[in-house]
């Protein structure tokens, strides 16, 4: 393999990577932020 090719797939992991561990933080942290907004809104 070419050091480009090795260069793009290892982006392309570091990417995918990211994009999963931010997608769970975000759902954490979403589903924590709705929910308190929500309950204090119909409070």
């Amino acid at each position: 393999m070419l050091p480009e090719n090795k260069r793009f797939l290892i982006l392309i992991g570091v990417i995918g990577i990211v994009v999963v561990v931010l997608s769970m933080a975000a759902r954490f942290l979403g589903s924590t932020l709705w929910c308190s907004e929500t309950l204090d809104l119909r409070i």
